[in-house]
């Protein structure tokens, strides 16, 4: 039963980081799905949590959904002048981030939050700290005006690399030779009529190819 279970959530998780990878690799090419698809990966951080905490494959990344949320809130207050820019450590924020979403399970999601809000509220002082949760809860209550929300995707859309990066390789953990090398192709835009069954098959053996998933 608990190998079942697991799988369960091996499945839930594969699908959700596929998702966003898929988000995060497209751009704001239409911007209000865009918008909403992001909002909904921050708001989905604690499923994202529990998921990686109930798989049977360890995932590595899930820090990076936390750590862009960060980064958007505080790229919108910089950029408007309500926060200057401090000389924040990069690494040791990810490492914070890293800690957060894999030390302990947060069996909650307001227990999730609030840990998140903490680590915040130690970098900054109470009034800018104020103004973290406000734009945070206007986010997540689709209250932002139409140039906060073209401020939103600007900020957001400077993780979008790494959030394809990080989380498009927990999601590999979860796929088959087979599946790997099609989204690859898919991604690549090598998909057309011509691939078949026995074409990816073909692929599947060939180990050269299967090094350029790696």
């Amino acid at each position: 039963m608990s190998k079942k279970i697991s799988n369960i959530y091996n499945n839930k998780l594969k699908y959700m980081l596929l998702n966003c990878t898929e988000n995060a690799t497209k751009g704001p090419i239409v911007p209000e799905m865009y918008l909403r698809a992001r909002v909904r990966l921050f708001a989905s951080m604690h499923r994202f949590h529990l998921c990686g905490k109930k798989a049977s494959v360890e995932v590595e990344h899930l820090y990076a959904i936390p750590y862009s949320r960060y980064y958007t809130l505080r790229e919108m207050l910089v950029s408007t002048e309500q926060e200057i820019e401090a000389d924040e450590d990069d690494e040791i924020l990810k490492q914070t981030f890293r800690d957060m979403m894999s030390n302990k399970v947060h069996v909650s999601s307001e227990s999730l939050e609030n840990t998140f809000f903490k680590e915040i509220e130690a970098l900054k002082s109470p009034e800018i700290f104020k103004k973290y949760k406000e734009l945070d809860y206007r986010i997540h209550h689709q209250e932002l005006n139409e140039d906060e929300k073209l401020r939103f995707i600007e900020c957001t859309a400077e993780t979008d690399i790494f959030l394809a990066k990080k989380l498009g390789g927990d999601a590999q953990k979860f796929m088959s030779k087979k599946e790997s090398i099609l989204k690859f192709m898919q991604d690549y835009r090598f998909v057309n009529g011509w691939i078949t069954a026995g074409g990816i098959a073909l692929f599947t053996l060939t180990s050269s190819f299967v090094g350029m998933m790696n």
